[in-house]
């Protein structure tokens, strides 16, 4: 019998999909050759931690593998292709026979973006999770305890009648026979209703999120209060992310086109990842 999936982690997949889906919108690649997939050559990169470009069967492609050796740089010299539909099995001299895309600059040890995604899928499921809480509370916010059957079946009945209000109610004893509308005070749990907070909290994530990209944003808590100073700091951490990101990609696109004639370019997709995602600064 297969394992229950708890609601968190229904949260935590669905919102791991959608921030993967936002990594695959981070650039644009533009004159790649009809037989390179970008979206194969995005997944290598963000998930595997780098792509290899190279000929095979007279076709420019690009595949995942492994790297191997070492220079007087401790750069990697050897790759090996891992992907089982081509063979026989591909070991090209790096530079020479084929051309890594990485996914940062650290070429000695690729770093991929899959803690990355985890890290914020978990946290946006917590958040997720604690929204669904919080607007059931709202609705239900105590269960009682009553002494008999009889009295169950009695407050059931007065339940369904305010389950669909603002309003709850609470009991205490009173002598037998007393009417059970009377029993039970009206009380609201609005107090519980935290959705507001909570979905700055989700803001907040993405916001850091994107920020970790080097896409533009302003803290959701402080927008009004914004100086020039911080803006100017805040665009410069960005610059320096965003190069991290792209300086590896901009040096594959001309390696590309020195050693194989192409035309590669790449762009990072700024605006496109906040319309896709969230826009944070409305």
């Amino acid at each position: 019998m297969a394992k229950k999936e708890r609601p968190i982690e229904k949260y935590y997949s669905l919102n791991r999909r959608f921030l993967k889906n936002v990594l695959r919108n981070l650039v644009i690649w533009e004159g790649l050759p009809d037989t390179i997939d970008e979206r194969a050559l995005n997944d290598y990169v963000l998930f595997g931690g780098f792509a290899a470009g190279f000929y095979y069967k007279g076709e420019l492609i690009v595949a995942e593998g492994s790297l191997a050796g070492i220079d007087h740089y401790y750069r990697p010299v050897w790759y090996t292709c891992s992907n089982a539909r081509i063979t026989p099995v591909q070991r090209r001299r790096i530079g020479t026979g084929c051309c890594i895309c990485y996914n940062t600059p650290n070429y000695q040890f690729p770093e991929n973006f899959q803690n990355l995604v985890d890290i914020y899928a978990w946290r946006l499921a917590d958040i997720s999770l604690s929204e669904e809480v919080s607007i059931r509370n709202s609705r239900a916010a105590y269960v009682p305890l009553v002494k008999d059957e009889k009295e169950a079946l009695r407050f059931s009945r007065l339940m369904t009648e305010v389950y669909e209000g603002d309003s709850f109610a609470i009991g205490y004893k009173l002598p037998i026979g007393t009417n059970a509308k009377d029993v039970f005070l009206p009380m609201s749990a609005r107090e519980n209703l935290v959705v507001d907070l909570l979905s700055d909290a989700r803001r907040c994530t993405l916001a850091d999120f994107f920020s970790t990209l080097g896409v533009k944003t302003i803290s959701v808590d402080k927008k009004e209060r914004t100086n020039l100073l911080e803006m100017e700091s805040d665009s410069q951490q960005r610059k320096i992310t965003s190069d991290i990101i792209m300086k590896p990609r901009e040096r594959w696109a001309q390696e590309m086109n020195e050693r194989f004639g192409t035309n590669i370019s790449v762009r990072f997709n700024e605006e496109e990842v906040k319309q896709n995602g969230i826009l944070l600064e409305n």
